[in-house]
């Protein structure tokens, strides 16, 4: 499955600017066949709000998500995005999920939030949902769990979507300057560990003081990496074999060597 990460150089506030870029990416994307792509956390907004109102005043006017959600949903390809949201006037940090086969929007929530930027003011979301989808170019079933950056940080949101048959975790993220692990070293870990596709999209530029490295990765169910950012904006596309993320029984016949990371699981044994 073609698939692609997009690197946005986020303006605060701009939610028409915004929106054209990654419109803009979308396009160019779906042109070349890429089935599924996965732009930055907050990539319609901004992030670093100072304060609760100025939270509340990321959240975008409703003509420019719907115009944008309508115009993704034209393409033949998969979008995940990030913004702000407010629901019951509860204020969320959301991923949207825009397919061809879906007859309107859906939405991941942040489960866990970080001591930073608009997180501070916005209500953590209750769920993990893997979405069930039609890939664009086969009509093949494959199914889609959404993180949002700080999520990767805990094991079990990871695991608990690879066992509800997430092939691919789509993972939108703001990670600023001093993050670095999280994309060298943990996107890597939560692909392999749980035998899934990864795909992390970060932001580049500089955004109230805050600077955001970009290196968003794509990585093979296997923990290779398929494709690597700079920190420059763009897209990088790879392959992502969905076959393979369903092989969760591992084998090398020359030395007897065989694992199953599901099966061999004992939860019995685990304290929370």
């Amino acid at each position: 499955m073609r698939v692609a990460c997009v690197q946005l150089d986020v303006r605060y506030g701009d939610f028409r600017g915004n929106a054209d870029a990654i419109l803009s990416a979308a396009r160019d994307l779906a042109a070349q066949g890429t089935e599924l792509a996965v732009f930055p956390e907050c990539a319609l907004t901004g992030y670093m709000a100072a304060n609760a109102e100025e939270a509340r005043a990321l959240v975008p006017p409703a003509d420019i998500v719907d115009a944008l959600n309508r115009d993704l949903h034209a393409l033949p390809m998969i979008s995940v995005y990030g913004t702000l949201h407010t629901a019951s006037d509860e204020l969320q940090n959301i991923a949207v999920i825009i397919a061809p086969d879906l007859p309107a929007p859906m939405a991941y929530a942040k489960t866990h939030l970080p001591d930073l930027g608009a997180d501070r003011f916005t209500t953590p979301g209750d769920a993990l949902t893997v979405f069930a989808l039609s890939r664009p170019a086969t009509g093949q079933r494959f199914h889609l769990g959404v993180l949002i950056c700080y999520d990767l940080r805990f094991p079990e949101a990871a695991r608990t979507l690879a066992l509800a048959g997430a092939d691919i975790l789509a993972l939108p993220t703001n990670w600023p300057l001093g993050a670095e692990f999280s994309a060298d070293s943990i996107a890597f870990v939560r692909a392999v560990e749980n035998r899934v596709g990864l795909i992390s999209a970060n932001r580049v530029g500089t955004e109230r003081g805050a600077n955001f490295f970009g290196r968003s990765r794509i990585i093979a169910p296997d923990g290779r990496e398929l494709a690597c950012a700079d920190d420059q904006p763009g897209t990088w596309t790879a392959e992502i074999d969905l076959g393979l993320a369903r092989q969760k029984r591992i084998e090398i016949p020359a030395s007897g060597y065989a694992i199953d990371i599901f099966l061999d699981r004992n939860p019995a044994a685990y304290r929370v």
